[in-house]
């Protein structure tokens, strides 16, 4: 919680901060913790199984570097709720 990579319930602003804020430092990926199955259910749903949101941090991630493409590949651990998005180069 304390380095603001913690989502208590869905936000895709609040991932696109992390995402921003994540590149910024140097990353090629954002990844974060869900404070509960219920929530990393949520989140996973509306970022990769409807595809819309995911699209959101990629651009949020391009805008900050401008070698990041439009694609990305993601993870879910569904044991301690992490979700990591690593973004590919053009």
């Amino acid at each position: 919680m304390h380095n603001g990579l913690y989502l208590k319930s869905y936000d895709i602003k609040a991932i696109e901060a992390m995402t921003i804020n994540s590149v910024k430092a140097g990353r090629r990926y954002v990844e974060f913790k869900c404070a509960s199955k219920a929530v990393l259910q949520e989140a996973s749903d509306k970022l990769f199984k409807t595809g819309s949101d995911v699209w959101r941090i990629v651009k949020a991630a391009g805008s900050v570097d401008k070698t990041i493409g439009s694609g990305c590949t993601y993870s879910c651990d569904k044991k301690l709720f992490v979700i990591r998005v690593d973004f590919k180069r053009k």
